[in-house]
């Protein structure tokens, strides 16, 4: 289960995900987050992934190969470099699935900015932090 929509208080789409989501499920909700985010013209992309389950294998593989690529090409399109705070699922699966993808992000160099959280408040805090504040 999925929801994606924009919060004008804080101009932020947000993707929150919950269990585990099949793979046509799973990809709309990523491809939905980046096309609400150019349709409201914002850089600040909120992932609350608290009650999200295990991530399959098909999925993996697909954010890896493919989101990530989608999500870099729009990305160098925004006028401000995109921002996406992530909030971490405390389920163990859902932990071992996103360590090979956030060490990707890591070690590329994509045209978005990726933080990973603990706690909602701090996520949301750091898409606002400016630039400088960040180097």
């Amino acid at each position: 289960m999925y929801s994606v929509k924009y919060d004008d208080t804080i101009n932020t789409v947000i993707l929150t995900l919950r269990g585990v989501l099949f793979p046509e499920d799973y990809r709309t909700a990523w491809l939905s987050a980046l096309d609400l985010m150019a349709d409201q013209q914002t850089h600040r992309f909120l992932i609350d992934a608290r009650k999200h389950k295990a991530i399959s294998l098909e999925n993996q593989c697909w954010f890896k190969k493919e989101f990530l690529e989608i999500a870099h090409q729009k990305g160098k399109k925004m006028p401000e470099r995109p921002k996406a705070a992530r909030i971490n699922s405390p389920d163990a699966d859902n932990i071992e699935a996103m360590r090979s993808i956030n060490e990707q992000i890591a070690q590329a160099d994509y045209s978005f900015k990726y933080q990973t959280f603990n706690e909602y408040q701090n996520g949301v805090e750091w898409l606002f932090l400016e630039e400088e504040a960040l180097a």
